[in-house]
């Protein structure tokens, strides 16, 4: 393998430590490809998503409802120290580049599951363009000839991967990028698209190669028809030959229209006739009738690069072409050929891993021979797995490829432009058990990188990155995998330590791709759970093994596993084929899959409270996709409730700490919750952009939830579980509020979030039962002023309950009892219309003091009382028994502990004999 400057240290540092495992085996690892699913597996998911409901246009298919969630981007932006790029900075996977003709600055990117972004600086930094559209999967881009402002992004990327997402259609800005509308439906384009042109003379012509066949519309995307009907991976149109159109078609051949692609020509010629799939091609733009077509084999490897330099009517083979596909051309394959020279071409493909390999080559013979341009003379390469080339009209070369984008400067030096992007797509993430500034993540072929409180995240090992974790009492103990959990790397202090892999690799067992289970024990320290298609458990951090099973994922491999704290060896796993398994003990492993459909088990959750209690998400687009359990899976019941069809569960995080457990889903549109434990579903998804969420994670000491989205990095959202701190502050016991009064009911009540709304209830049984509800869904003033209503209570109490944003509820009630008495009678009575008199209190209004004056027919025993507005007995006067007759009493402005009362209302209050008067007066100071 040729190694540049920077990369030569990356190397002998990590063979160094052991080149055999871990950390040093870079080289065997990136050799086993992306992950492959037969092509007849795209063909079916094209077929179901052209029949799924239309999902709609910019700004968003789908009004956002929080659910208590706000996302904030941790990065990476970039993701450092690539190791395959020498060292230089990397982003993610890139389907397509294009420069505006008129501005070799302003370059566009679509990124795989990354949506569209738009530089005006040459690379330097970017913004992106379509995080709310309906799909983020890319697919190809094109601008408009005559107005370069127009620009058209085919969604639905057709690399033919595990992870290739399909789309929604075409879509069409005016502005460069800052507003979209789409023209072309995913039934009228195709699922996956691999390429769209404009028409040179008629920019109301477009033409888009897809998996719906060759679709063309004449009106500007009004009406589509498929002019070609078959699978195709590409198409070439050169601008001075508008009419003349060259289409692959996948196992089909090459297909030439010379009428603007109203009918269709499959050509031989000296072409192949079988043998092949994928097919690429190129043309001259200098001169149309020099085309160059990349046939691939059904194993991934070049057939043969094919040249014609009379517009199709006869190919030659060039035998010199290297095979620079490896054993990847169905997933990594693109030409294109120099805008000023039809001998010069150049190919992308896999990377110059050693002897036979190659990454990019070109020729400038016109094919007689070629060579690998992978690495440069400054010591910098490109990542491998090349996806697009173009030309921007200052003549420079552009590379997107796993890693992101590339530019060649005129002295051949491969600068990389990833500095800005955020495209990211992680498989998985770790969380750190306390520390909020550290986790981990797997990435799709950038390795496993690790986030410490920057946006610039490091990468620790490079590869595809698969499950990861921390050891929780030992977290400077951390472990990554590569794909099929082969190997598990352990590391100590972010230095590799020791390969932990298990048994399963010299057995070679059945393994998922990056998203099987790999778990460390909530009860053991030192202890590892791990899933093949058998369940496996390490007790001394991964230095040994145990088969726990044998078989258990029903012809599939295990995706799921859940661990529950304080319930030693219970355990719930699911696999890829619908399999859902419980122990107890470690040992036996019982099926409970009933209920549940033949689909993927993405993820299991137990309740920490209750080990009967457990959900699941299963990955299907429709029908039941989160299930829940009271019976350690005995039973489930389907509680997707109205979670909208056409969203894949693809991971799940329950939060059991509120009183209705919150479930958050992961689908291939962003993030769904559900507050009431599944019954209904928000799209919580404000801030976050639209796509695929491979992994949720909850941080319950930091109140944190995170996703790892599969093409914009990672994100975070509090999801507070701290109701709201409430005190009610009046009535709180002692005071006597008289019906037909009005009374002011108080409380404070806050939280870090804010309170959304209030509920005042009342209670007459001393809170036994809270049967009146005074006020409800109120905004959070403190004061609520009611009318008081009987029936009369000697147990008055009153409850306030306060609602946060995420839906977190505080409540307080009154501390003690405090009474409702019957309305005061006669209040302005004179001597003589009663037996008891209470007479008018002068003066009022008036200054301390005030004569208050009452008469009794009789002896009696009697209260005189003074209260505030609030009903608070302030004052008590005179108490004990009177003889009959008219009595006069002072009152001061004091209350019963000698301090002077503030200006206000105040009521004075008679008792005697089982007759109650009372008169109201104004306090002046």
């Amino acid at each position: 393998m040729r190694l540049g400057r920077k990369t030569l240290a990356l190397a002998l540092l990590l063979v160094a430590i052991d080149p055999h495992s871990g950390a040093g085996a870079e080289h065997e690892r990136r050799e086993q490809g992306p992950q492959r699913v037969p092509f007849e597996e795209f063909v079916r998911r094209a077929h179901l998503r052209e029949q799924a409901a239309l999902l709609g246009t910019s700004p968003g298919f789908e009004a956002f409802s929080a659910g208590g969630l706000e996302w904030t981007f941790l990065g990476p932006q970039p993701l450092l120290s690539d190791y395959w790029s020498a060292g230089d900075p990397v982003s993610g996977r890139v389907s397509a580049v294009m420069v505006d003709p008129r501005d070799s600055n302003r370059v566009y990117i679509a990124a795989a599951q990354g949506g569209v972004w738009k530089s005006s600086d040459g690379g330097g930094s970017w913004t992106p363009l379509t995080d709310q559209l309906s799909s983020l999967a890319s697919g190809a881009l094109a601008c408009d000839p005559v107005n370069p402002d127009i620009i058209y992004y085919g969604t639905g990327e057709q690399h033919l991967s595990g992870d290739s997402f399909y789309g929604d259609g075409v879509f069409r800005s005016t502005d460069q990028g800052l507003t979209w509308s789409q023209i072309g439906s995913r039934v009228a384009t195709g699922s996956y698209i691999a390429r769209i042109a404009v028409h040179a003379a008629n920019p109301e012509t477009l033409f888009v190669a897809s998996s719906r066949g060759l679709v063309r519309t004449t009106n500007g995307g009004a009406s589509w028809s498929a002019t070609l009907q078959v699978w195709c991976t590409d198409l070439a149109v050169a601008a001075a030959s508008p009419n003349r159109l060259f289409a692959a078609g996948y196992g089909s051949g090459v297909h030439r229209s010379t009428d603007a692609g109203a009918t269709w020509t499959k050509l031989g010629g000296g072409l192949p006739v079988s043998g092949f799939f994928r097919i690429n091609l190129a043309i001259a733009p200098s001169n149309p009738s020099v085309v160059y077509a990349s046939f691939v084999t059904g194993n991934g490897g070049l057939l043969g690069m094919y040249r014609t330099t009379n517009g199709g009517d006869t190919w030659s083979l060039l035998p010199a072409t290297p095979d620079y596909l490896g054993s990847q051309g169905w997933y990594d394959n693109c030409l294109v050929v120099d805008p000023a020279n039809a001998d010069v071409c150049y190919a992308g493909g896999v990377y110059p891993y050693g002897p036979g390999t190659q990454g990019v080559i070109v020729t400038t013979n016109g094919g007689a021979s070629w060579t690998d341009i992978t690495f440069d003379a400054f010591g910098n390469a490109l990542h491998p797995d090349q996806h697009h080339m173009t030309f921007g009209p200052d003549g420079r070369l552009w590379v997107a490829n796993d890693g992101g984008v590339w530019k060649r400067s005129a002295s051949g030096e491969w600068l990389p432009r990833n500095a800005g992007l955020a495209i990211t797509q992680f498989y998985t993430v770790g969380l750190h058990p306390t520390d909020p500034l550290e986790m981990l993540g797997g990435t799709q072929d950038n390795g496993t990188a690790r986030y410490q409180g920057s946006i610039g995240w490091p990468q620790l090992i490079a590869g595809d990155g698969g499950p990861v974790a921390y050891e929780w009492d030992s977290p400077e103990i951390f472990y990554s995998t590569y794909v099929r959990l082969n190997p598990v790397d352990r590391w100590n202090a972010g230095a590799y330590d020791f390969d932990a892999t298990g048994p399963w690799r010299i057995d070679g067992d059945p393994a998922d791709w990056c998203n099987g289970p790999l778990e460390v024990d909530p009860n053991t320290a030192n202890t590892l759970w791990a899933g093949t298609h058998r369940m496996w458990k390490s007790t001394d951090s991964g230095a040994s093994w145990t088969d726990l099973s044998g078989d258990i994922a029903g012809g599939g491999v295990l995706l799921s596993l859940a661990l529950r704290k304080g319930s030693p060896n219970l355990a719930y796993c699911g696999s890829s084929t619908g399999m859902v398994r419980f122990t107890g003990d470690g040992v036996t492993w019982f099926a409970r899959n009933a209920g549940i459909p033949a689909e993927p088990v993405t993820d299991i959750a137990i309740d920490p409270t209750d080990p009967i209690v457990a959900f699941l998400s299963v990955d299907a687009a429709n029908g039941g996709r989160v299930f829940r359990t009271t019976s350690y899976g005995v039973t489930w019941q389907n509680v997707t409730g109205n979670l909208p069809g056409d969203r894949r569960g693809l991971s799940l995080e329950v939060d059991f700490r509120a009183p209705q457990p919150r479930l958050y889903l992961g689908t291939d549109y962003g993030v769904y919750a559900s507050l009431d434990g599944g019954a209904t579903w928000t799209r919580a998804s404000d801030g976050l952009p639209n796509l695929a969420v491979y992994d949720l994670a909850i941080d319950p000491v930091n109140d944190y939830l995170v996703a790892a989205t599969h093409g914009r990095g990672m994100w975070r959202s509090s999801i507070d579980a701290t109701p709201p701190d409430v005190a009610v502050t009046s009535a709180n016991g002692s005071e006597a509020w008289a019906v037909g009064l009005v009374r002011h009911i108080t409380w404070v009540a806050e939280d870090a979030v804010g309170v959304d709304s209030v509920t005042v209830q009342l209670s007459r049984n001393g809170g036994a039962s809270w049967p009146e509800t005074l006020a409800h869904g109120i905004p959070n003033s403190g004061d609520l002023p009611w009318t008081v209503t009987g029936p009369a209570s000697a147990a008055g109490r009153l409850r306030v309950r306060a609602y946060d944003p995420i839906g977190n509820i505080g409540e307080d009630e009154s501390n003690h009892s405090f009474s409702i008495v019957l309305p005061p009678v006669a209040v302005e009575n004179a001597v003589g219309i009663s037996d008891v008199a209470l007479l008018p209190i002068a003066p009022n209004p008036g200054r301390a003091p005030f004569t208050i004056r009452f008469e009794l027919p009789a002896a009696a025993d009697l209260g005189l009382d003074v209260f505030d507005a609030a009903g608070r007995r302030v004052r008590s006067l005179a108490p004990g028994r009177h003889e009959a007759g008219l009595h006069a009493n002072t009152w001061n402005g004091l209350d019963d502990q000698g301090r002077p009362l503030g200006d206000g209302v105040y009521w004075v209050r008679l008792h005697a004999g089982g007759v109650e008067r009372a008169r109201r007066f104004v306090l002046l100071r």
